[in-house]
């Protein structure tokens, strides 16, 4: 019985606020509807900051920024709404959308079209959507084997050693992305620029040369931090450090 309590206790505050959150997720809607942007805007980023997220959340609240005019923050949450699902075609192209107004147009390095498949192939699913494809692939390879073992009918048991080696391929394949995934977004970080103007340095230091320059809502690699700077790349290539404060992390 106290247990039962305990666990009562311990999911309140979570249901709690997931009512709270849909209510405000709508009041958000409503105020979106009703064109006061500035409003709908408060009552999302209040729900971020609980800590609540989703696809749809990110997505209207990158709408909500775009109807305002402010493009990094829009693109910010485009960003975060695709990385939860990737393959939303609303989401991709109002992304497409905003990236067309802002003022960089960075071309990406060029990459060998095996390099650019396997990248599209590992970025179609979220971590979980691989997880839950590889332990579907490894059930099917533990009942084909389990057939394997209990059918007598020589046909029916060749049938099944072909699917339980085709099965294991497979299994194996999407655990290689699934880890792939992982890999890559705990191995890598991604900012998106929030100030309208900023010149990269060659060092964390202001005084020294300037880089690039580049321009509200372009999107870069994080690839190193230090004190209250950050070492970023571009998609062409070049590489240079800015300050954290302008911008925010995907």
């Amino acid at each position: 019985m106290r247990k039962s309590i305990y666990l009562i206790v311990f999911l309140f505050p979570v249901l709690l606020f997931a009512s709270q959150a849909e209510e405000l997720m709508n009041e958000a809607n409503q105020l979106y509807q009703d064109g006061d942007f500035a409003g709908a805007i408060e009552k999302y980023e209040t729900v971020v900051k609980n800590n609540y997220e989703s696809d749809a959340l990110y997505y209207n609240l990158g709408n909500a920024y775009f109807k305002s005019g402010i493009l990094g923050r829009a693109i910010l949450n485009y960003e975060r709404a695709l990385e939860l699902a990737p393959n939303d075609e609303d989401i991709a192209y109002n992304l497409k959308i905003v990236r067309a107004r802002t003022v960089d147009k960075i071309q990406e390095v060029p990459q060998i079209f095996i390099v650019r498949w396997w990248d599209s192939l590992v970025a179609s699913l979220t971590i979980s959507g691989w997880a839950a494809v590889v332990v579907f692939i490894f059930i099917l390879f533990l009942i084909a084997a389990g057939a394997w073992f209990i059918l007598k009918n020589y046909l029916a048991r060749q049938w099944s050693l072909v699917f339980v080696s085709f099965s294991l391929g497979f299994f194996i394949f999407t655990s290689v992305c699934l880890y792939s995934k992982i890999s890559k977004e705990e191995g890598s970080s991604f900012g998106v620029l929030l100030a309208e103007t900023v010149s990269a340095k060659v060092s964390p230091d202001e005084k020294s040369n300037d880089v690039f320059v580049i321009h509200e809502g372009v999107k870069f690699r994080v690839e190193d931090q230090l004190n209250n700077w950050a070492r970023i790349k571009l998609a062409d290539g070049k590489v240079g450090w800015l300050p954290k404060d302008y911008y925010e992390e995907i």
